[in-house]
This record gives structure tokens, C-alpha cells and sequence, in this order.
């Protein structure tokens, strides 16, 4: 069994101690103990004498946490970053690593899943979030609700800028899905998260569904008998996904309520970019005093504060994995409050652990909140429910279960594609509405990966089906046209265009981005194929496919 592993995650502690990142740390030390060696590469914020780029070795609880300053959190440049898998290389190889079980990468790259399998080593990813078919991975659209369509990534932003190219969202899409399908192992702390995935259409591998549990040896039970003041806790990054206007919407009709007044407190700990507005709040008579800012604690001080408290609530709009902060409301017999929606829904027993409420819907956040003051004992029966349940929630169950996921862990086999390696210097205007509708064309079990040639290395070319050449002020790069002639793989580009001459035998002509769809679409019924000689006999069945009726025509003017 393999022993040596390496976790890899966009933050890490004590920089940042989000929910990922406090599972990431817990994990690697759990492991570590069980006698694993355990070494941690994590991004960091890159500031002056650190910039992006830059690695430095820093010590975390006897871990050795080698943290690099990341390039971007932009969705143009937060998902591929040669860089940073040069440095993944460079750990891999001098520390003998046999696993990498990734967290979030976000800003380090998913180029870096595909790196470690090229090294031998077995993958693991846990989905902390929709990353993997969401460019801002919270499915969130810009009205707020939540996106039930994954083909539908170009509404919220239609093209990301790659070499001074604006191409479609969709080429970053289906490379990190591409990526994700190179790791033998996902996992999702939540039935609701694997659904999400599966029903996406977009990732192919079932996640295996593994909680991540919470500590209960480092978290005391402390349930608080209610008094006269029932005490409401919201920790959370403070932005509006997390539902913090709607929060402070419910705090201010209760706080109108002059029967509520000294009975009720909300305190809000945490950082984000609505900090200004929640300390604004805090301060403003309209609330009299009952609501209040803690800033940003370690998770030693958010425990303690959550032992304190009544009520743990969470007023997310997006739909949550497995929130930390109710899994510890769980472990010290805290009554909880959440959106309906998500992973809450496994962590909530509604009417006996805690309330829920429709997520956005700040006058029900209101009446839920309303409820715990009314009813003296309501916040002390729901928090000792949790505490008679939190062994279901040990994290020493589900580091069990992890550890034997990973002796177990085997090489999973190429799941077939189609890819597509897309170029061009000036794309056409009507291009990111044609990929967009392209799923429209897709058919069969063997999904469409639109990929853009620079994030393309070895196995990329390997799979490579066609290289779309969608035009520009110029001809296709001759480097680029002599792999793809190299590799056998056919070159899609406009009719009359130098680089169809360039292509020769192996060239195929389109007049019109719908031509072109056809063309990629008609891939599917083309077989896979398997060295050159397969290949440019599916480049000719592929060219079969696409060309006009009058091809096949006879006559005494070009008999056959």
C-alpha cells in the first residue's frame, strides 16, 4: 500500500480557514498519524517580496506546507498555470509522492490533476464545490438563482481572454472537466454534491459520496440553556452568495419589533468584501444594539463563540456541499438554522435539530428566527438532538473510510472523448453563441471537449480528434499545422483559407460556423482512433462525413 501522498488545495492554514481549507488541514493530519507521510502544497496571496509565482516552505503542525503565491483568481487564468505544474513535479519527484488528493485548485490550475497522473501517481479529488462545471462555483446567475442548466455558462460570461483572444467560456469549461477525468478517485463530501455533478451532463465519473465528518475530540458539547436572550451566530465569508444582505434583512424586522427588544442577539464573524456593510450595521440605531460584528476569528475562537451560542444559522443562497459550521453546530449541541437547499438538507433534521427556511426569502429567515425567541427551550431541545447524534458526523469515521478508499485505489482507464483543439487570432463575433448551442448537436456517451491548443500537452494531442482552425488575419501556425499532420489529425478550417491548402489530404473546408458544428458533431459517429495509420483512416471517413452530396455524384464528366 502506498504511504507517501500529497494535498493539494488553493489555501491552507492558518492563511485561510474557510471550510475546505479546515478539512484539508484536519485530513492531512489524520493521515499523518495513521502513518502516512504527508506533504502540502497550497496557494497563498501574493503581496510585496512574495509575488505570484514565488514558493516558499513553511511548517504547519509538524507539516511540511510548501505554499506558492498564485497567478490569478480570475476565471480567465485561476484553471491552467504551467507553473505551477512544474512546481507540482518538482515536489513529486523529491519527495517520492505515490498520491495527490487534490481540494480545491482554483487558482493553482487543474492542468495540475492531469500532471500527476502523467508522474504515475494516483489521483484523488474532492469536490468541495461546483468548480468542475461552474466558473464561479456557486451556480449562482447574476439575478441570484441558482442555474439549472450547465450548458448555459455563457450567459454569465460569454469568453475568457487567452493570449489576447477572446474565446468561448466553453473551452474552459470542458478542459477542466477533461482534467477532472483524469483523477482515479472523486469525492463528495455530499449525496447532493455527487448528484450535482452526475445531473450536470458535464463530468462522467460517479463521485464516491464520503462525509468529511468533524472533530469531535478537540469540540466539547455545550449546550446553552436559553434565557432571556436568545444568541444567533452566522460564521461565514461575508459576501452576498453566502446570503449576508438577506441576514441582515431579517435582523432589521425583527429588531423593528419593539415586543423583540433585549431578547434576541445576532453576532456575524467572518471577512469578505460586505465587511464594510456589516460593520456599517452593526453600528446603526436601527438594530439597537442586538446586532454585532466579531470580525475574523481563528477556529479555536469560532468554536468557543459557537459553544456560547443558541442558534447556529446560515442564510446561504447557493447551495451549500457540507457546511462546516452545521456539522460543528452538530458536534456542540447547537440548534441550527438554514437554507433549504443543498447539503443542509443532509445536515438539518427539520423541527428536531434545527429550522429551515427557502433560501433568499428573508422575511421566513425572519419568522424562523422569531420562532426560537417565542418558544423558551425550542434552541436547547434542537441542540441536544445534535449532540445525542454527533458520532453519526465523527471525523474518525470518515478518516476510516478515507484511508481505505486510498489502500484501494487503483488506476481508473481513459474514459473515450471527443476532443477538439480549437485556434484562431480573431474568432468570429457569432462564435460563443455557436459553441454555446453546440450541445444541442451532441449525442451518445461520448461527450464534445472544445479545448483551446495552448493548455494542450502530450495526452491532450493523443486524444485529439480534429484541430478547428476558426479563422483570423492569419494561417494556422506552422509549428501547430506540422503536430497536427505529425499526430494524424485532421484540420477544420474555412473554406479558401491558406491553412485548408497548407493541410492538404488531411484539411477539411467549412463555409459557415453551423457547417463547422456539423462537422464536430458528426465526430461521434466517426470510431476512435488508435495510432496513425487508424487515424488517417478516420480522417478520411471523418472528411467522408462532412463534405457536400456533390461529392458522391457520378458523371461523364468525372466518372469514378
Amino acid at each position: 500500500m502506498t504511504r507517501n501522498i500529497l494535498v493539494v488545495a488553493n489555501h491552507f492554514p492558518p492563511e485561510a480557514i474557510g471550510g475546505a481549507e479546515v478539512v484539508a488541514h484536519r485530513q492531512a493530519l489524520a493521515l499523518r498519524q495513521r502513518g502516512f507521510e504527508v506533504t502540502v502544497l497550497a496557494g497563498a496571496i501574493p503581496r510585496e517580496g512574495f509575488e505570484s509565482g514565488a514558493l516558499r516552505v513553511d511548517e504547519v503542525d509538524g507539516l511540511t506546507v510548501y505554499r506558492l503565491a498564485v497567478q490569478s483568481h480570475s476565471p480567465d487564468g485561476n484553471f491552467h498555470w504551467p507553473a505551477a505544474a512544474a512546481r507540482l513535479r518538482a515536489i513529486v519527484e523529491s519527495c517520492g509522492v505515490d498520491i495527490v488528493h487534490f481540494h480545491n485548485v482554483t487558482g493553482l490550475g487543474a492542468n495540475l490533476i492531469a500532471e500527476a497522473r502523467s508522474l504515475g501517481c494516483r489521483t484523488v479529488v474532492t469536490l468541495h464545490d461546483h468548480w468542475g462545471f461552474c466558473f464561479k462555483n456557486t451556480r449562482l446567475h447574476a439575478d441570484g438563482q441558482v442555474c439549472s442548466n450547465a450548458e448555459d455558462c455563457g450567459s454569465c460570461l460569454s469568453t475568457i481572454v487567452q493570449s489576447a483572444t477572446a474565446i468561448p467560456i466553453r473551452l474552459r469549461r470542458d478542459y477542466v472537466a477533461w482534467c477532472l477525468e483524469q483523477a482515479d478517485l472523486l469525492i463528495s463530501p455530499s449525496a447532493y454534491m455527487a448528484d450535482a455533478y452526475e445531473q450536470s451532463g458535464v463530468i462522467r465519473r460517479r463521485a464516491t459520496v464520503l462525509s468529511n465528518g468533524v472533530n469531535n475530540d478537540a469540540i466539547p458539547v455545550s449546550i446553552v440553556a436559553s434565557d432571556d436572550e436568545v444568541s444567533f451566530v452566522a460564521f461565514a465569508y461575508l459576501g452576498e452568495h453566502k446570503g449576508i444582505p438577506v441576514l441582515l434583512k431579517a435582523a432589521e424586522r425583527l429588531a423593528a419589533e419593539p415586543a423583540l427588544q433585549g431578547r434576541w442577539s445576532l453576532t456575524i464573524a467572518g471577512h469578505g468584501h460586505l465587511e464594510p456593510e456589516v460593520r456599517q450595521a452593526a453600528a446603526d440605531k436601527r438594530f439597537k444594539g442586538a446586532l454585532r460584528y466579531a470580525g475574523r476569528l481563528k477556529h479555536e475562537e469560532a468554536l468557543a463563540l459557537l459553544g456560547e451560542s443558541d442558534v447556529a444559522v446560515l442564510a446561504s443562497v447557493w447551495p451549500e456541499n457540507e457546511p462546516v459550521t452545521m456539522l460543528e453546530a452538530i458536534s456542540t449541541g447547537t440548534a441550527q438554522l438554514a437554507s433549504r437547499l443543498g447539503g443542509n438538507l443532509e445536515l438539518v433534521d427539520e423541527d428536531a435539530s434545527g429550522l429551515m427556511f427557502p433560501a433568499g426569502d428573508a422575511k421566513a429567515l425572519a419568522a424562523a428566527m422569531r420562532r426560537f425567541i417565542l418558544e423558551p427551550g425550542l434552541a436547547t431541545s434542537f441542540g441536544a438532538y445534535n449532540a445525542a447524534r454527533r458520532e453519526r458526523f465523527a471525523e474518525r469515521e470518515s478518516i476510516d473510510r478515507l484511508e481505505q478508499v486510498l489502500a484501494a485505489l487503483e488506476p481508473e482507464p481513459d474514459l473515450e472523448e471527443i476532443v477538439v483543439l480549437c485556434v484562431g487570432d480573431a474568432p468570429p463575433a457569432d462564435l460563443p453563441l455557436a459553441i454555446q448551442n453546440l450541445y444541442g448537436m451532441e449525442a451518445g456517451d461520448r461527450p464534445i471537449r472544445l479545448v483551446w491548443h495552448e493548455w494542450a500537452g502530450i495526452d491532450l494531442w493523443r486524444q485529439a480528434r480534429l484541430v478547428w482552425f476558426w479563422g483570423g488575419d492569419g494561417r494556422l501556425d506552422p509549428t501547430l499545422l506540422s503536430r497536427a499532420l505529425r499526430y494524424g489529425v485532421p484540420v477544420l478550417a474555412p473554406e479558401g483559407s491558406p491553412t485548408l491548402a497548407a493541410a492538404g489530404v488531411m484539411g477539411a473546408p467549412y463555409r459557415s460556423l453551423l457547417e463547422a458544428m456539423a462537422w464536430i458533431a458528426s465526430l461521434q459517429d466517426v470510431p476512435s482512433m488508435d495510432g496513425f495509420r487508424a487515424r488517417a483512416g478516420s480522417g478520411a471517413r471523418l472528411l467522408n462525413a462532412g463534405a457536400a452530396r456533390s461529392s458522391f455524384l457520378l458523371s461523364s464528366k468525372q466518372p469514378a
